[in-house]
């Protein structure tokens, strides 16, 4: 009798999963097979960007609101001379 009751948590374990491969599972399984397609696509576009040379980087910054105007000017004033920097082909910089 022991046995048999040490088996039943195996034995609920096992029903259990085995539950969890129904449709709804098999779905989300094949939408993370497609999903994955795709980042495997736009990495392998990345790659080949880089390949060829080309690379563009783009940063957002949100300011403190205590900065004052000339604050902020002094900041987009240093962040324009970033552009000087060799290997930097365009540099945009706005409010």
């Amino acid at each position: 009798m022991k046995y048999v009751l040490a088996f039943l948590p195996f034995l609920f374990l096992f029903s259990a999963c085995r539950q969890q491969t129904g449709p709804e599972l098999q779905q989300e399984l094949s939408e993370a097979r497609i999903r994955l397609q795709e980042l495997e696509t736009e990495l392998q576009q990345a790659r080949a960007g880089l390949a060829k040379g080309k690379l563009e980087h783009i940063v957002f910054l949100k300011l403190k609101e205590s900065l004052s105007a000339e604050e902020t000017s002094a900041l987009i004033n240093t962040i324009k001379k970033l552009g000087d920097v060799e290997g930097v082909n365009n540099l945009e910089v706005g409010k």
